[in-house]
């Protein structure tokens, strides 16, 4: 109402350009008249206080504004109920691009892929990386800067969907390697565009060794931080306040030789309750209780930012990518 008063005198004339009604368009609350009054208690108040990603909590939505889910786009406490779109912004409020279109098309086909895997079809777009080569570091390395220089959704959602390139000891590894053919003795495989909390919380991708690809903002970045060509160099790239890639290498909490093409399930992280301990309600919304908090990475890379979003400078982005890439084979090989 106030800038309506103000706007005849701001713009010098009050006939230049006119209107005759303004429209509040001051948000919205998702509608839930549709479900049973249990539902909606279950659907739009947190079972959990707080939300907290890569241990380090942030701003939750106004209660009531988005239903409550977890990493897989479920509602937390209603198995079975699934939410896409900008109604499923819930998840980066404040955080990511998940309420716009440009963002909230690539949750809702992570969505697809979470429903395919829960079908026991498995994670689409997987596929295997050969490393049992001397070259095995460098296709790798090469993946990922592909990945880096197109992939639009961790691009767009960036801190909520990440490439994770999951690691397992090989059949075929060769126990008496060197220091430098470490990577003979593992396999890889790449996952493209999965929930960044569903990396760390499903039990299955939880336990190995994985490397994850994402973009990030500084920690320091405000509207007027955009990228000035050398103001950080390559060997501060997580001084950059711009949106970068970043790779983390997470340990996993279990070894061992089994497959990565084996079964991918998501634990729903059941809870026991006694007979009559709790309602129906209550038993939904102690469905998905507090995930395993998250490992730190033993390992990281900044790609530093680039003024015009291609990381292809070979002294800037690609060989130390490459040297990144030789020190997390050496490592996960370690950690199995």
């Amino acid at each position: 109402d106030a800038v309506a008063r103000l706007r005849p005198r701001l713009s010098h004339d009050p006939l230049r350009r006119p209107f005759d009604v303004g429209v509040r368009c001051l948000g919205w609350r998702m509608n839930t008249r549709i479900f049973s009054q249990e539902l909606q208690v279950a659907l739009t108040h947190p079972p959990r206080p707080t939300r907290s990603v890569g241990g380090t909590s942030v701003s939750a939505p106004p209660e009531g504004k988005y239903p409550w889910i977890g990493p897989d786009y479920q509602a937390e406490g209603v198995p079975g109920m699934y939410f896409a779109g900008a109604i499923a912004h819930g998840r980066d409020f404040r955080r990511s691009a998940g309420g716009f279109i440009h963002g909230f098309r690539y949750t809702a086909r992570a969505l697809y892929r979470c429903l395919r895997k829960e079908e026991g079809m498995g994670w689409p777009n997987r596929r295997t990386v050969d490393l049992h080569k001397v070259s095995g570091a460098a296709r790798l390395a090469m993946v990922l800067l592909r990945r880096v220089n197109e992939a639009a959704g961790l691009y767009q959602m960036f801190g909520e969907l990440a490439d994770a390139v999951l690691f397992a000891a090989s059949p075929e590894g060769n126990s008496n390697a060197g220091p430098l053919d470490l990577e003979r003795g593992l396999e890889a495989e790449y996952l493209e565009e999965v929930p960044v909390a569903m990396l760390h919380e499903d039990p299955f991708w939880r336990k190995r060794p994985r490397l994850l690809l994402t973009f990030v903002y500084g920690k320091r970045f405000g509207p007027l931080d955009l990228p000035s060509p050398g103001a950080v160099g390559p060997e501060f790239g997580e001084l950059s306040a711009f949106l970068h890639p970043r790779l983390e290498l997470f340990p996993g909490e279990g070894s061992g030789t089994q497959s990565l093409s084996g079964g991918l399930h998501l634990a729903p992280f059941p809870v026991e309750l006694a007979v009559g301990e709790a309602s129906d309600a209550e038993a939904r919304r102690r469905w998905r209780p507090h995930p395993p908090p998250r490992q730190r990475p033993v390992l990281s890379h900044a790609l530093v930012e680039d003024v015009l979003t291609e990381w292809d400078s070979e002294v800037g982005h690609v060989t130390p990518l490459r040297r990144f890439v030789v020190a997390a084979l050496a490592c996960s090989a370690r950690l199995l």
